[in-house]
């Protein structure tokens, strides 16, 4: 038997409301969408912000493939390097591709495959409304410090059960869930002057015939630059105790990223109907 502490530790538990990313074997693909979209959906040349619509189908690019790409890279500093040197080496490996085409020096856009209760229609103010929060499950190298940080896709996931008994002796049968995860962390520019999660807060006029159209296609992306370390961990775990019996840990490598915006658009036509700013 297993012991388990009396008190929870607070954790988003986002891995069951992820889904596997779908991969579309030996289908060929679009040829209007070509250049930029191969047959399992992931972007592999680099996206000009100033884009007016994403490609049809848009997922973003792969999570794991820019993580494998900068895995890659050496991106520790070296004990005999001075940070100034450290930063200049980093910034010429960032001409060197991770994931097709795609460099470090390009935008990163990453989509969150979740789908969005955050926010909800207002048919009085003919708007969609809501705020998403993100909580401090990101984790660096050096340090102790955590960031914001959201999971992107589900690796792995396994499950099992055990008796777990307290420090009094009390006994119960604990649920237990491992996740693997490929996962975003973001470390911002400037930073914040109020502890908290990231918070992002959605006002996005619609008349609600569109809006019924589009209830459920619309998905957000994650907008910004690679930011120094370039990779992290994404960790999040939930202690058990008698009255919520449940053992989760999500964890994986993440990448690191400077937020700059979250996009709002449909992910059948890859319209764009907000462009939001995260806020403290």
């Amino acid at each position: 038997m297993r012991g388990f502490i009396t008190f929870a530790t607070a954790a988003i538990a986002l891995s069951f409301a992820l889904s596997l990313p779908a991969v579309a074997a030996g289908a060929k693909s679009n040829a209007k969408a070509q250049n930029r979209i191969v047959d399992d959906g992931y972007a592999k040349t680099a996206l000009s912000l100033s884009d007016e619509k994403l490609p049809q189908n848009f997922k973003g690019y792969s999570c794991t493939e820019i993580v494998k790409g900068l895995q890659s890279l050496n991106i520790k500093k070296d004990e005999f390097e001075t940070k100034q040197e450290f930063e200049d080496r980093l910034m010429n490996d960032g001409l060197k591709k991770l994931s097709g085409s795609i460099t470090a020096v390009d935008p990163m856009i990453f989509v969150y495959n979740k789908s969005l209760s955050d926010f909800k229609y207002d048919p009085e103010s003919q708007a969609f409304k809501g705020r998403s929060y993100f909580g401090k499950d990101g984790m660096l190298k050096e340090g102790y410090e955590l960031f914001d940080a959201a999971p992107l896709v589900i690796l792995s996931n396994s499950r099992k059960s055990y008796i777990g008994v307290n420090g009094f002796g009390a006994s119960t049968k604990v649920e237990e869930s491992s996740t693997k995860v490929c996962g975003v962390i973001f470390k911002q520019a400037k930073k914040k002057t109020i502890y908290g999660p990231l918070k992002i807060e959605y006002n996005i006029p619609m008349a609600s015939e569109k809006a019924r159209e589009l209830k459920d296609s619309l998905k957000i992306a994650f907008v910004g630059a690679l930011s120094i370390p370039y990779l992290g961990r994404y960790v999040s775990f939930s202690k058990p105790t008698v009255s919520s019996p449940y053992d989760i840990s999500i964890t994986g490598d993440s990448i690191v990223i400077r937020l700059e915006e979250v996009w709002v658009f449909d992910e059948k036509t890859g319209e764009i109907f907000a462009r939001v700013q995260p806020s403290e």
